[in-house]
């Protein structure tokens, strides 16, 4: 037998009975609960519980610790073009690093003349500015970099500009009379050999990650340092 829908309640608050649809108790005016509402919210509860893991082996799995792999374009063997093109790359940062050094000593050892009357003031003022200029065009022609070396362009970059800003410092001294700038002045000449060992090491390992061989490396550096 088909069971009947019950066609009244009770008053949660006051134990009134009333219609099945009375929204509102007519004895103490309180609001009745929503059944659909109810509903809704007990299968939301009831969903939420079933999706919880219950003993599962997975909650107590221990985190992966094997290493990632390493694809294989990471580790793969240089080939010859790729070393010969890095040596090019090499000769480019670094010729570009000795012409910028050239053209500091040149400057200082036209500053140093001055003191014997050799050079005057106004040829190191004029010397300067060409000589700052310069180092700025050398700094824009530098390899961009491309991940392999970052390191050392950043490297080479600085020493080139180190070199521009000692010539811009002795032009605006010569220009202004400050004598912050031959402050400033003295103390980039004294920080070029730090820039210059920061290069070498770049260098190095620019060649190194580059996959060069060794004995190459010892040649390169070798014949660098012959030619200096």
């Amino acid at each position: 037998m088909k069971k009947e829908k019950p066609t009244t309640k009770t008053c949660k608050h006051c134990k009134t009975e009333m219609p099945i649809d009375e929204k509102v108790c007519p004895n103490c005016g309180k609001k009745q609960p929503n059944g659909c509402l109810i509903a809704i919210i007990a299968l939301v509860v009831v969903i939420v519980i079933l999706a919880l893991p219950f003993g599962s082996s997975d909650d107590t799995k221990e985190p992966d610790t094997e290493p990632t792999k390493t694809s294989k374009t990471d580790t793969k063997t240089p080939s010859e073009d790729d070393i010969q093109k890095a040596i090019e790359e090499d000769n480019t940062i670094f010729d570009l690093v000795e012409t910028s050094e050239n053209l500091t000593n040149t400057l200082l050892i036209a500053v140093s003349n001055t003191e014997s009357g050799t050079t005057t003031t106004l040829d190191v003022y004029d010397l300067s500015g060409q000589t700052e200029r310069s180092q700025y065009n050398l700094s824009s022609q530098l390899p961009k970099k491309d991940g392999t070396n970052d390191g050392y362009v950043e490297a080479a970059k600085n020493y080139i500009l180190n070199g521009m800003m000692i010539a811009s410092d002795m032009h605006s001294y010569l220009d202004k009379n400050k004598l912050d700038d031959l402050s400033d002045y003295k103390k980039r000449v004294e920080a070029q050999q730090n820039y210059t060992l920061s290069v070498v090491s770049a260098r190095m390992v620019y060649l190194s990650d580059a996959g060069v061989p060794e004995d190459k490396i010892n040649e390169i550096l070798g014949t660098n340092s012959d030619t200096e």
